[in-house]
């Protein structure tokens, strides 16, 4: 997080500069737009920068199956019934999209991975599977290979 300060504090610096540089030439009009480039490039930097990190841990155990989740540490804990879970995979429409993990029993149902790239994915999908998880599909009657 602090790299990512210290490179929007430089491109806000550098293109306010170029801003006020032109606004000092008689081209007010500049400006504004220089603080609202920094402004959004300041806003969708952190964004970016805090999602990254995010994450998921989750446990199987002998009778249940525990997610951990949370921004920086875990906020949030659920519990699945390990004998009723599955792993719900929804496939693409096209093959640019990822593949979605989902982790469900009888009574809930959690997005896993949603913040992975597609090899993660699938490498998530191989280790549940690894796990003894049983995977349903959205489209059970293609056969698909991870």
């Amino acid at each position: 997080m602090r790299q990512t300060r210290l490179l929007i504090a430089a491109v806000a610096g550098f293109v306010l500069l170029i801003g006020l540089v032109w606004s000092l030439l008689g081209m007010y009009l500049i400006l504004p737009f220089a603080g609202l480039e920094v402004g959004l490039f300041a806003y969708f930097m952190h964004k970016i920068c805090r999602s990254t990190y995010e994450k998921q841990v989750i446990t199987i155990e002998k009778d249940r199956v525990i997610i951990h989740s949370g921004l920086h540490s875990i906020e949030r804990t659920d519990t699945l019934n390990r004998t009723d879970t599955r792993t719900v995979v929804v496939e693409p429409e096209r093959p640019t999209q990822p593949v979605e993990l989902n982790l469900a029993d009888s009574h809930s149902h959690y997005e896993i991975g949603h913040f992975l790239n597609q090899q993660d994915r699938l490498t998530t999908r191989q280790a549940l599977k690894d796990a003894g998880l049983p995977e349903l599909s959205n489209k059970w009657w293609v056969s698909s290979t991870p």
